[in-house]
């Protein structure tokens, strides 16, 4: 005779995905509200890179919880092009750039390389992989409507070329306007899981 087994249904947010969400959206969403503030740009440069760095953490740490990961793999099938990849495989790409070179003090100032982006690890280190399988790709260009000013801004995200001496962020995506978008987008992924 077969034991009844039952399975209890996984519900989201747990208890400890709820405390670290509380954490992680009351930080995000404060930085968020600066943000879209144009007196954010009279900041200086360093101050302005240590907040967008503070942003793509969270999100990093967040797109580990199954719902977020859900609706990201939504968005890869139902958005518009690359929509999805760049909400996770692109944003990471930065998030690492970020977090493994803390040496700049403003965006347009951080480079990378093939020799450096794995100066202490192997080669085939997660930025590594990115340049290697994204090298040469055209950009991906996009607009997105901004309500508050009634406009559209326009803007590239730009791929590495393998073989380049220096990677500049900013050549691949300009601070206000790849910001601009990289910051509504991952409000957009995180109000998808805010209950209306």
């Amino acid at each position: 005779m077969m034991e009844n087994q039952t399975t209890e249904i996984e519900r989201h947010p747990n208890s400890s995905e709820l405390e670290i969400l509380n954490l992680a959206y009351t930080r995000f969403f404060s930085i968020y509200g600066e943000f879209i503030l144009d007196k954010f740009w009279t900041l200086s440069a360093e101050m302005r890179l240590f907040k967008l760095k503070n942003c793509f953490e969270i999100y990093a740490e967040l797109l580990k919880y199954k719902p977020i990961k859900w609706y990201v793999d939504y968005l890869k099938v139902h958005r518009p092009p690359k929509e999805g990849f760049i909400a996770s495989e692109y944003f990471l790409f930065i998030r690492n750039v970020l977090c493994h070179f803390p040496y700049f003090c403003c965006w347009n100032d951080i480079f990378i390389n093939e020799k450096n982006s794995s100066w202490n690890g192997p080669a085939n280190s997660s930025i590594q992989r990115f340049i290697k399988k994204y090298s040469g790709l055209d950009a991906v260009k996009y607009r997105i409507w901004d309500n508050d000013k009634q406009k559209y801004t326009y803007l590239d995200f730009g791929f590495p070329s393998l073989g380049m001496d220096k990677i500049f962020l900013k050549d691949l995506i300009s601070e206000k306007e790849g910001m601009f978008f990289c910051m509504i987008l991952m409000k957009n992924v995180l109000e998808s899981q805010i209950e209306k």
